[in-house]
């Protein structure tokens, strides 16, 4: 018989451990993408993070309209700290091949000037290529590795070195576009294909081709990547006519995910009255609500600046709350308006940014095309994200919630809390009189002296079918919005 080493301690003392979800994190409203049709990002990787225009330079020169949009959004004060760029296929892309990140040891040039007959195999658009003779004795610099091998190519294809790893493109575009991984050459040839770190075993990326792009294929492709942004603006090379903005602007009017596009133009029509032509006059008459435009006679991505101070903001903080009217655009040159000008950009709701009599530039109006205020939409819709997200950690941490009047109460309160933080942050005015519909002993006239006022009807006034679905109680919010100071009259009367 075995020996025993004695009874478990779990026979008389049994402890588990149950690990709570996962809270799941509220969207972050603080976040912008500048969208852009430079060939830097490929199209399967789609978008990328920035914490600073030291970061955008690294990967974009500094004549793209990217790096001119994010230097705006970067030189806010305060300044923000993250912007996204996404890549719009204005135009049909070739197919990459893009190969790992070689180490330090890996870029040695000495891996590479040994070499007198180095080949590889690849197919590019379904037809084979062995690629041989590459002699890499007289090169310099790992550019010149890629320059012999785009040499024997010969048109089919280029390589280039991006200081830290190769990338191979076809020469063709189009979904038809098409390339390999990299195979070993027959021998006596040397291969180069894991040097190059573009085989199927390493960590090497393929890009097929695809077509030509319209601005809202892009924009929905982007809306469904895990990465959340609010603001959207673009950054292009490529022309964005009205008819192209407005299918943009119908899209984040209706997508699921809550975002603002940004639409900045130079059309004269915008300036001159009555203006019916112009993208603003066309948003507006659409009514849009989430799409902004901003008059900008010198600088085609100005709005980008504005959304770079809207991106400092903390819906979690103190009196953290903006409006963005009163604001300043560093780097974009102000307009010096005749009263009938303003007075067309006021009519169609333009934001722009005057040059005032006392030697001052601010941003003019802050609305959206519908004639709504950016910071009201923005706002809202952090709050209906932030009572949403609440409550799904709630349902989510608890064993249950009854479906009893003390368990309605939990959902309650913490409807509650959040409706404090929005009245702590300043977008909600404590103490402001209700102008809505009465409900639930709330009446039109009171007086919310919390800044809200949450109600849920008694459980057993629910109906039979939703007590069976396990339905909460319908819980009414009544808020009032904090607004902002625009303008000022002031009557001063002098008595002798």
């Amino acid at each position: 018989m075995a020996q025993s080493i004695g009874l478990p301690v779990s026979r008389f003392i049994n402890v588990e451990v149950a690990l709570s979800p996962v809270p799941l994190p509220a969207a972050n409203f603080d976040t912008c993408l500048v969208l852009g049709d430079s060939n830097v990002i490929n199209i399967n990787e789609r978008i990328r993070s920035y914490n600073s225009i030291q970061g955008v330079a690294g990967d974009f020169l500094n004549t793209t309209p990217e790096y001119a949009a994010a230097a705006l959004f970067f030189s806010q004060n305060p300044q923000p700290s993250q912007l996204y760029i996404g890549r719009w296929a204005s135009s049909a892309t070739s197919a990459q091949l893009i190969g790992g990140v070689l180490t330090s040891a890996e870029q040695a040039l000495s891996n590479w000037t040994s070499i007198v007959n180095g080949g590889f195999d690849v197919t590019i658009d379904g037809i084979p290529h062995a690629i041989v003779g590459l002699n890499f004795s007289a090169v310099s610099n790992l550019n010149g590795v890629a320059s012999v091998i785009t040499t024997a190519l010969a048109g089919t294809g280029a390589m280039t070195w991006t200081g830290s790893q190769f990338e191979l493109t076809n020469s063709s575009h189009g979904a038809n576009s098409a390339i390999s991984y990299l195979t070993p050459p027959l021998p006596p040839v040397i291969d180069i294909s894991s040097l190059l770190q573009m085989t199927v075993t390493e960590a090497a990326v393929l890009v097929d081709g695809i077509g030509a792009e319209t601005p809202l294929t892009a924009v929905q492709i982007l809306d469904q990547q895990t990465t959340y942004w609010f603001f959207l603006s673009f950054a292009t090379t490529t022309l964005i006519s009205n008819p192209q903005y407005l299918e943009v602007c119908a899209y984040i009017e209706a997508a699921a995910n809550r975002h603002v596009l940004g639409i900045t133009t130079n059309q004269s029509a915008a300036i001159s009255h009555p203006d019916t032509t112009s993208i603003g006059a066309l948003a507006r008459a659409a009514g849009y609500e989430r799409t902004a435009c901003q008059y900008s006679s010198t600088n085609s991505y100005a709005l980008t600046s504005l959304w770079g101070r809207a991106c400092t903001v903390n819906f979690n903080g103190v009196n953290t709350t903006i409006t963005l009217m009163w604001k300043q655009e560093p780097g974009v040159t102000p307009e010096f308006l005749g009263s009938s000008e303003a007075d067309s950009l006021d009519g169609n709701n333009y934001t722009y940014l005057a040059e005032i009599s006392v030697g001052q530039a601010i941003t003019v109006n802050g609305k959206t095309a519908a004639g709504f205020y950016i910071d009201e939409v923005w706002g809202t819709d952090w709050f209906a994200n932030a009572i949403q997200t609440a409550l799904f950690n709630q349902l989510a941490a608890a064993p249950k919630i009854p479906q009893t009047d003390p368990g309605v109460n939990l959902l309650v309160v913490t409807v509650e809390a959040t409706c404090a933080q929005a009245v702590t942050n300043g977008l909600l005015f404590a103490g402001g009189v209700w102008t809505g519909p009465s409900f639930g002993g709330l009446n039109t006239g009171d007086t919310l002296t919390k800044g809200y006022f949450v109600f849920a009807p008694p459980v057993a006034l629910q109906s039979a079918a939703d007590r069976a679905a396990r339905r909460s109680p319908l819980i009414q919010v009544a808020a009032k919005l904090a607004g902002a100071v625009h303008t000022v009259d002031v009557l001063v009367s002098v008595a002798r």
